[in-house]
Parts: structure tokens; sequence; C-alpha cells
């Protein structure tokens, strides 16, 4: 299940109204794996046909096809010196 945040919804409509997710691929440990967060980049992704579109508050939320998470994730808005970024909120590595 996937949010996203108020102040990252008025964000994303001033700019282009939809965003997607990179998805990084696992990297394998002497351990076991671990699965580095996926990036959020605002607008549509260039090929489209490798994602799955949902309506998330107001925005276009392009997910990869066989994009999984077994706990609720929340897109938010953070500013730094006046520089905003969305990014995807509580992924687990493991």
């Amino acid at each position: 299940m996937i949010k996203v945040s108020d102040k990252a919804r008025d964000y994303l409509l001033k700019e282009s109204g939809a965003l997607y997710l990179f998805k990084t691929r696992p990297i394998s440990l002497c351990c076991g794996q671990i699965n580095f967060c996926p990036s959020v980049r605002p607008g549509k992704p260039k090929n489209i046909n490798y994602y799955k579109v949902e309506i998330i508050n107001k925005i276009y939320v392009y997910l990869p096809q066989d994009f999984l998470s077994p706990y609720p994730l929340t897109i938010d808005l953070h500013n730094c010196l006046g520089i905003k970024m969305v990014y995807l909120e509580g992924w687990k590595l493991i």
C-alpha cells in the first residue's frame, strides 16, 4: 500500500501531476540479499509499458509491473535549502 502525502501532492500537481518509481535490483551478500529503496522521480517514465498506473491522492503513480511491498509506504516531500525532492518513506532493506 502506497500513500502520497499532501505536501508531495501539492508539489507534484504544480510540476507534472505524475511520478514513477525507478526500481533497483536486489544485491546478494554473504548473509542474504539487500533491496535498496527505489528512487522516486517526478513525471512519467519513458517506457510506460513496464509500469502499471494508479491514481493516489490525485497523483498518477507509475509502479513497476512486479512491484510489491509487504509494508505501508509513503511518498513525501523533502525541502533542503530551497531544493525540493520527493522520496519514498518506510522502505526496509531486508
